[in-house]
């Protein structure tokens, strides 16, 4: 009963509620048959034992009245023969008790065990219906109407020819006919018919103790739907947050790659214009003679249409109005960046409204794009691209090499708690923590 009793634990243990139910009642019906044959053999053999004293005990009762009609002078010995008759009577009885507390011990702790193991099955096969009617609510209004009878019903549309059946999805009573042709309720006399295909008809009795609080138990599942809604809301926001990062950290390089550019105009032209700022006051000055004055001023002239090219240039290109352009990109991704990392760490208005959520997201984005109106360079993007796979092959590389430490590190505590110390040695711990990925 111990090996029953322990595969029986192990196999609740492992409930699937959704895929398992039908394994775990044919265990449990199979366990509970098992003990109850083992109960009946051991009530059978105390019989036995039992009809086989009081065969014993008749044979020598038996032996002692022949003895006494035959010899009416060993009386003694015949009444010395009936003592040890009650004797054995008296053991008998006690052996037939014990047994008797035996079978009563085992019938009670198994009663007791298969009523536990009932109750969590049945708990299972009620969130599992649950789970099934609470996405229809013709479901959910009907079973309301006839809750109260121990069942739960699942309206079916038959693809054939469009009649509705009554699928039971959950029955207190394990009635067997899954799938009904009708369901006719009184709920004035507590009356419940259940119309098999066949016709036939199961009728059932309104019991108040077998009404199921659908409202609390639908409470438990919308906890766990929005449980799971705030984990696929924060698996998307996770997505979005890559991907803002992604377009403010390129907005971020297309402004020093532009701003650069942009220098290499500025700064010649700068200087460029203090040099022929400084020959302009030499020129108009009396220190040099005239013909100096006149290449000074050619020289100012010549400087002067340098810095106006490289001015024009700039202004042509536009370096510095896209670096601005794309600083602005950069510092509106990196706003819209901050506000989705506080709304994975604390959910608040993607869980309440999530479209409006996005929708206003999705606006952000596209107004940033609008007011950039240049696009990223593909080097650029590229680059960076190429960069972002580098460093997660290296996170993966790294995650890797973790995991295989710690295998190590376990191989070897096992090692050791083996008593393999004396085998080991410090070369042998350098040669089994050694990893090389190159």
């Amino acid at each position: 009963m111990n090996n029953e009793t322990n595969n029986l634990s192990i196999s609740i243990n492992e409930i699937n509620p959704l895929n398992r139910l039908n394994e775990i009642d044919i265990s449990l019906e199979q366990n509970e048959n098992n003990i109850n044959n083992m109960l009946d053999i051991l009530e059978i053999s105390s019989n036995k034992s039992n009809e086989s004293h009081d065969t014993h005990d008749t044979h020598d009762t038996h032996d002692t009245h022949g003895t006494h009609d035959t010899h009416g002078t060993h009386d003694t010995h015949g009444t010395h023969d009936t003592h040890g008759t009650h004797d054995t009577k008296n053991i008998n009885n006690e052996n037939k008790l014990i047994d008797e507390k035996i079978i009563k011990h085992m019938k009670i702790k198994l009663d007791n065990q298969t009523n536990r193991y009932k109750k969590i099955l049945n708990k299972f096969k009620i969130k599992e219906a649950l789970q099934i009617i609470s996405k229809n609510i013709k479901d959910l209004e009907f079973n309301n109407l006839i809750n109260g009878y121990g069942i739960i019903v699942k309206i079916v549309k038959m693809e054939d020819n469009n009649n509705i059946k009554y699928k039971i999805i959950y029955s207190k009573k394990y009635i067997k006919n899954l799938l009904l042709k009708d369901i006719k309720h009184d709920n004035d006399v507590g009356k419940l018919i259940l119309i098999n295909l066949d016709d036939s008809e199961i009728i059932l009795d309104y019991n108040e103790k077998l009404k199921i609080n659908f409202n609390e138990s639908l409470k438990i599942l919308n906890n766990i739907d929005e449980l799971k809604n705030k984990r696929y809301i924060t698996n998307i926001l996770t997505e979005l947050l890559e991907y803002v990062k992604y377009k403010r950290d390129i907005h971020g390089i297309s402004k020093i790659h532009y701003n650069n550019y942009n220098l290499w105009f500025i700064i010649p032209a700068i200087i460029i214009s203090a040099i022929s700022g400084i020959i302009s006051f030499l020129a108009s000055s009396e220190i040099f003679d005239t013909d100096t004055k006149t290449k000074l001023t050619l020289t100012v002239g010549t400087i002067a249409f340098l810095s106006t090219s490289l001015q024009t240039f700039a202004g042509s290109l536009n370096f510095n109005g896209k670096s601005q352009a794309h600083s602005d990109a950069h510092e509106d991704y990196d706003i819209l960046f901050t506000n989705i990392s506080f709304e994975i760490n604390n959910p608040d208005k993607s869980i309440k409204d999530p479209n409006d959520f996005f929708e206003t997201t999705k606006n952000n984005i596209l107004d940033i794009k609008k007011k950039c109106k240049f696009i990223v360079p593909k080097e650029i993007d590229d680059k960076y691209v190429k960069e972002e796979l580098n460093e997660k092959l290296e996170r993966i590389r790294n995650e890797a090499l973790e995991k295989a430490l710690k295998k190590k590190t376990e191989l070897l505590n096992f090692d050791i708690s083996q008593g393999n110390m004396k085998d080991l040695s410090f070369q042998e711990i350098r040669n089994k923590f050694n990893f090389d990925f190159n």
